[in-house]
């Protein structure tokens, strides 16, 4: 069962800064801490580019082979923000987007960043998530925040594994 942490920090000028972590025992997050480091290297090179993909590296520290720390990121997972908006019939992310961050004058009726982000992260991960052949891709390991970013969690299948027999070769969300 996963806790959730929050410490207090003191880091030269700036003090009582909150960092929270979630502490995961039962889980091997070395893949994960792999995956992340890829992910901000790749970041890292996209950015000296020119191009910024609004992506969300967290950090993860694997502390032995079954436990380790995971940065919390506040985020809703996709399965809770489509079942949320489902009832009503409306297209669910954008509904969450604007819900979090409506501007009349934006496009869709949401702030013009918050759609940037949405479109960047979800154009990043898709790339980076098929040249790392990431599998077990599904809505509860997608994550959205509120200012339209998207990213991924879970990484316990890379490399084109997957627990299922015929995965697809890349999804589209």
């Amino acid at each position: 069962m996963p806790v959730k942490l929050t410490f207090r920090t003191i880091t030269g000028t700036d003090t009582n800064k909150e960092y929270t972590v979630i502490f995961k025992q039962g889980d091997d997050l070395r893949q994960d801490q792999l995956v992340i480091q890829m992910f901000r290297l790749m970041d890292t090179l996209f950015k000296k580019d020119q191009l910024d993909l609004k992506l969300t590296p967290y950090a993860v520290l694997s502390t032995g082979v079954n436990e380790g720390f995971v940065q919390f990121v506040k985020a809703r997972p996709l399965r809770e923000v489509i079942n949320t908006y489902k009832r009503y019939n409306t297209d669910s992310i954008k509904e969450a987007m604007k819900e979090a961050r409506p501007d009349a004058n934006g496009p869709l009726g949401i702030e013009a960043d918050v759609v940037d982000n949405y479109v960047r992260s979800l154009a990043g991960y898709c790339v980076m998530c098929y040249v790392l052949g990431v599998g077990d891709r599904h809505l509860d390991n997608l994550l959205l925040c509120e200012n339209g970013r998207l990213f991924h969690v879970d990484f316990g299948f890379i490399l084109g594994r997957d627990p299922k027999p015929l995965p697809p070769p890349m999804k589209l969300t």
